[in-house]
């Protein structure tokens, strides 16, 4: 694959000749191509027998005062070459040989898999996640429901998670729709109560969150998939208004929907090349001219406090998910009537991305900061996710196609579809760091502040 004149790998030139001996530069003309070696360093059996081959082609040359090395200097023609033919003949068999052994051997080698490295300690994982943050990296954090067990709140997927006992048809447009009376009674209270959810607080892993977002030089930001509003509940302060993302909403805001629409996940987005897609571009224009003109601003530009809902008292008590609540008290557990939007008084859902809804479909995801933050990135570090939602997937194929690393917190170390902890192969470079979040964050935390005391950062 070299061009004439051009110089192997291993000091050898075209002609097979070691630099030291082809004192002048070979010339282009094809002089020293008659013995053409191409060098591999993964056959050095090949290149051995290449040079004893030519070292026999040189002694019969030299019987006639015209070695090669002569050729090579003065750059003979090949009609003025006396030699040894039938060693000659051998040697370019060979060279073409070993040309196809080579070029064989290097397309396998491009196609082999990388190595699997050895486990490494959750020490030793810990550390050089620290590194990469106290040096400035981008850093995305994507959060799913195993942050929060530790706080009291149940994961959505799993034996005890809310998916495996919940039919989620229950959770789309389409149903609330058909009946929002029934949507809040049968499904939503029950299963999101925000009285209940009210008395959750931030546990050790999001606190630890929180402190890595403020280190020195830290380049990180948060996209959660968790409603519960606890990574901006923390005691420690951070600017989450602008590090966070709550990517499928908040406990206690709303918002209103159309009376019809097709606002489902859309790939008809041809015309958008984005390295990260999450919505539709041309939705989203949509939704913003049509609010604009004559739609309800709380379809996607706003959402809707307890406090603005046109509900009745009791309604306003039982959505409301604060402790400091302006109401009085209520002990009924279900709604005689829904709430309604202030603007366009049709039926107010809860302010969650329903599965039959889009990033796009609401102002409130921000799926094109997420998609800006994920295609910028140079660390993704997924925490307590179950890998079973598009972002996820999103973020992750991002991460094979540009050889991103990629940190795994989970408590699961199962491999597949059914665990909580990624493979590594040749396209994705990952680190599974198993073990409780509320320990594994608070430890990774205290290495970070370690390097920042002994000022290696």
């Amino acid at each position: 694959g070299k061009r004439r004149g051009e110089v192997g790998r291993m000091g050898v030139c075209k002609a097979g000749v070691r630099r030291n001996d082809c004192s002048k530069k070979v010339k282009r003309d094809g002089s020293c191509a008659k013995l053409a070696v191409l060098v591999d360093d993964d056959n050095d059996g090949h290149d051995r027998v290449e040079r004893s081959t030519h070292q026999r082609a040189q002694k019969g040359r030299r019987g006639k005062r015209r070695g090669f090395g002569k050729n090579c200097m003065h750059g003979n023609t090949d009609d003025d070459y006396e030699g040894d033919d039938e060693t000659l003949e051998k040697a370019n068999a060979l060279t073409r040989r070993v040309s196809s052994d080579s070029s064989q051997s290097s397309q396998s080698s491009r196609s082999r898999p990388k190595r699997r490295r050895r486990g490494r300690s959750v020490r030793h994982k810990l550390e050089s996640l620290a590194h990469q943050i106290c040096s400035g990296k981008r850093v995305v954090l994507l959060t799913g429901a195993g942050l929060s067990v530790n706080s009291g709140i149940r994961p959505f997927r799993g034996k005890e998670g809310l998916w495996s006992q919940v039919v989620w048809s229950s959770a789309t447009r389409e149903a609330f729709r058909a009946d929002p009376l029934a949507f809040y009674n049968d499904f939503w209270l029950p299963h999101f109560p925000p009285k209940k959810y009210s008395a959750y607080q931030p546990n050790a892993a999001h606190e630890a969150i929180s402190k890595i977002a403020t280190l020195p030089r830290a380049d990180v930001t948060v996209i959660t998939q968790n409603i519960d509003g606890l990574h901006s509940a923390t005691r420690h302060p951070w600017p989450h208004a602008s590090k966070l993302i709550e990517a499928h909403g908040r406990l206690g805001l709303y918002k209103c929907i159309p009376e019809s629409d097709s606002d489902t996940d859309d790939d008809s987005d041809e015309e958008e090349h984005r390295p990260v897609k999450l919505g539709s571009l041309r939705k989203t224009r949509h939704k913003a001219a049509s609010s604009s003109k004559h739609a309800c601003d709380y379809e996607f530009n706003a959402s809707i406090n307890v406090t603005s809902l046109l509900a009745s008292e009791k309604t306003k008590r039982l959505l409301n998910p604060t402790t400091k609540s302006p109401f009085a008290p209520c002990s009924s557990t279900s709604l005689s009537s829904p709430p309604l939007c202030p603007h366009c008084l049709r039926p107010a859902p809860p302010q969650a991305l329903l599965f039959d809804e889009g990033y796009h479909s609401h102002s409130h995801y921000q799926f094109q900061k997420m998609e800006s933050w994920i295609s910028n990135a140079d660390i993704l570090v997924f925490v307590g996710t179950s890998f079973a939602v598009a972002i996820t997937d999103v973020a992750l194929e991002h991460a094979r196609n540009h050889q991103i690393p990629v940190y795994n917190f989970n408590i699961d170390s199962k491999v597949g579809h059914t665990g909580g902890s990624l493979e590594c192969n040749s396209r994705l470079d990952v680190e599974n760091i198993i073990g409780d979040v509320s320990d594994t964050l608070p430890r990774l935390w205290t290495v970070c502040d370690d390097f920042i005391l002994k000022k290696r950062y």
